[in-house]
């Protein structure tokens, strides 16, 4: 007999359309863009957003910052962000952190905190959800707490936006 796992009336995940919005198609907009990291003299960066997670970015610090600056300045509205843990070293997973926007790379608005968020497997990409809808030229991570480790490693980060940039 099959399973009923999955078909109740809640199981089904909600939908990031506002109501009364048209759905729209949404992709990993970071793409050519300008990864950067604090501190310096971490690993290669832009592993985190290279599409492959079998590559990860690496610092020997507990708290750390990735920024990521689109493209000729365009902008973006990004919703939901996804983070994948690296194949090895658990207690180096990020475990604290703030998504922030900003259009000058100087100023910058929180739009996601998370705290005490697990990965409970190697290679593990999780979705998060945030409340955004302003577009901004450039976002970061501020990684405030690993799971105990001397270093905090990422595999991938997605940001995930509408398929226009917004002017």
């Amino acid at each position: 007999e099959p399973s009923r796992w999955g078909t109740g009336p809640d199981d089904a995940p909600s939908s990031i359309t506002l109501p009364g919005g048209v759905p729209t198609y949404h992709y990993d907009v970071a793409e050519h863009g300008t990864a950067t990291a604090i501190p310096p003299g971490s690993s290669d960066v832009t592993n985190t957003f290279d599409d492959d997670s079998s590559s990860h970015w690496s610092v020997s610090a507990r708290r750390s910052t990735i920024q990521y600056c689109f493209k000729n300045h365009s902008k973006h509205a990004v919703r939901l962000y996804t983070i994948t843990s690296a194949k090895d070293r658990p207690q180096a997973d990020p475990r604290d952190w703030q998504l922030q926007g900003s259009d000058d790379g100087e100023r910058w608005l929180t739009l996601d905190r998370r705290t005490k968020e697990p990965f409970t497997w190697r290679q593990q990409t999780r979705v998060f959800l945030t409340r955004n809808q302003t577009p901004f030229a450039c976002y970061r991570f501020n990684f405030e707490a690993n799971h105990g480790g001397n270093m905090t490693q990422v595999a991938e980060i997605e940001l995930i936006g509408e398929a226009e940039a917004a002017q």
